[in-house]
């Protein structure tokens, strides 16, 4: 049987609302050590905000400015039945850093290019 993206993603994901502000988004991506962050708007995914924008801002602007002037909007996103093969060709076709792993509109996990090679779970496409 083939391994589905929900065996392979990483479902240690950090969110917050679209109306918080900079400095609480940047404050949760330190505190669960990640580099992104998930922003949710009415519980629907709406983009991901990165710590490196974050950090440019000055303490006044992160303190007034709400995640959503910061989130990029363009996400690939991926079921968590697919077939991870098929998250690994959206992957390298897409020339992306990693995949949202959505369920009825909400995030649930991250398939990143080394979800696809932990030990004992490689996933690899040959070419055809």
């Amino acid at each position: 049987m083939n391994m589905r993206v929900y065996d392979i993603m990483d479902s240690r994901i950090a969110t917050v609302s679209a109306n918080d502000y900079a400095a609480e988004a940047l404050r949760l991506m330190t505190l669960w050590r990640r580099p992104w962050i998930f922003v949710l708007d009415c519980n629907e995914l709406i983009g991901i905000a990165y710590a490196k924008d974050m950090e440019r801002l000055s303490q006044s602007l992160l303190r007034e400015q709400d995640v959503r002037e910061h989130l990029k909007t363009n996400l690939l996103a991926i079921g968590p039945d697919a077939d991870a093969q098929e998250a690994e060709r959206m992957l390298r076709l897409g020339r992306r850093e990693f995949l949202t792993v959505v369920k009825d509109g909400c995030p649930i996990g991250i398939i990143t290019p080394d979800s696809l090679t932990r030990p004992g779970q490689t996933v690899s496409l040959q070419a055809s």
